[in-house]
C-alpha cells in the first residue's frame, strides 16, 4: 500500500508540474534592444511619417536607457534638413552622461541632467516647440531648456531617425545607440509645461486629465508592445485615425521585456 500510494503521489506531482508550464504566460516584449558598436551603427529609422506633424509645433517624447556608449555621442534623435544635416538633433555626452547638446537650425544649446543619463536606469525626454519661437527640453521631468528663437523646423531630407544621426550630407549613419528605446511619443502640439513634467513620472498616462482634444494631437506612438519578437518594424499605436508610420529596426535591434514601466 506505502507503495502504490507513492505511485499516486508521483502522478499527482507530475500532473502539476504540467499544468504549470502549460500555464506560463507568452513572453511580453516591451522594448527595443539596441547595440551599437565601433564598426556597427545600430538605430531605428521613420518610415512615411507625414512631416506635417512637425510645422506647426510638435512634442517628442522618449523614454530610454542607455547601458553602454562607444566614442560617439549617442544621437537619440535626428531630424534631417533638405541637406540631410542635423535640422533637429539631440545629442548624449558619452564621458559625464549629464551633458545634452540641442541643434536646431544653425544654433547649439546645452544642457545639464541632474541625474546621470548612463546609470544604467530608464530616463524620459521631452522636446517641445510650439511653432512661434518657444522650445522647451524636460529630462525626467525637469525643465532643463527653454529658448526663444526664430528657427522653423523644415524636415525636408531624408528619413528621421532615433537613435541615430546621418552624418553630413547623408551619405551613412553615425552616432548609433546602445541600450533601450521603450516608448515614443510624437504630438503635432507643444505640450504644457505642467503635462510634460508630468509626463516625467508617468510613462503608463497618455496625460494627466482626459482632455479629448488634446488626446487628438497625439499622432505618432510607438510603446514596442508585441508578443511576436518576429516581427520586422514597429507599428504605431496611437488611439486616432489617420497616418500610421513606422519605424525600421536597422543593426544589431531587438525585442526585448525590460521596460521602463
Amino acid at each position: 500500500m506505502r507503495i502504490q500510494g507513492i505511485k499516486y503521489y508521483l502522478v499527482i506531482i507530475t500532473i502539476l508540474t504540467t499544468m504549470t508550464r502549460c500555464s506560463q504566460p507568452t513572453p511580453f516584449y516591451q522594448s527595443m534592444k539596441i547595440q551599437s558598436t565601433d564598426s556597427t551603427i545600430s538605430y531605428l529609422e521613420v518610415d512615411s511619417l507625414n512631416t506635417g506633424y512637425l510645422t506647426n509645433g510638435f512634442t517628442w517624447e522618449f523614454w530610454f536607457q542607455i547601458s553602454d556608449v562607444t566614442n560617439d555621442a549617442p544621437c537619440l534623435l535626428m531630424v534631417p534638413d533638405a541637406d540631410n544635416n542635423n535640422d533637429l538633433a539631440i545629442f548624449i555626452d558619452p564621458t559625464t552622461g549629464k551633458t545634452i547638446t540641442l541643434f536646431y537650425g544653425n544654433n547649439q544649446v546645452t544642457a545639464t541632467s541632474a541625474r546621470n543619463l548612463l546609470d544604467g536606469e530608464f530616463h524620459s525626454l521631452a522636446l517641445a516647440d510650439d511653432g512661434s519661437g518657444r522650445l522647451t527640453l524636460f529630462v525626467d521631468g525637469s525643465l532643463r531648456i527653454a529658448k526663444s528663437h526664430t528657427w522653423h523646423l523644415n524636415p525636408t531630407g531624408l528619413n528621421i531617425l532615433i537613435g541615430g544621426d546621418w552624418d553630413p550630407g547623408g551619405a551613412t549613419p553615425e552616432n548609433g545607440w546602445t541600450g533601450f528605446i521603450d516608448e515614443v511619443r510624437l504630438w503635432d502640439t507643444a505640450l504644457a509645461d505642467d503635462e510634460l513634467i508630468f509626463h516625467g513620472t508617468r510613462i503608463e498616462k497618455l496625460m494627466e486629465h482626459f482632455d479629448a482634444e488634446l488626446l487628438a494631437h497625439l499622432k505618432v506612438l510607438w510603446r514596442f508592445n508585441t508578443t511576436d519578437k518576429s516581427q520586422e518594424v514597429v507599428s504605431d499605436e496611437h488611439p486616432g485615425s489617420g497616418d500610421r508610420p513606422m519605424l525600421l529596426p536597422r543593426g544589431d535591434v531587438t525585442w526585448t521585456e525590460n521596460a521602463a514601466r
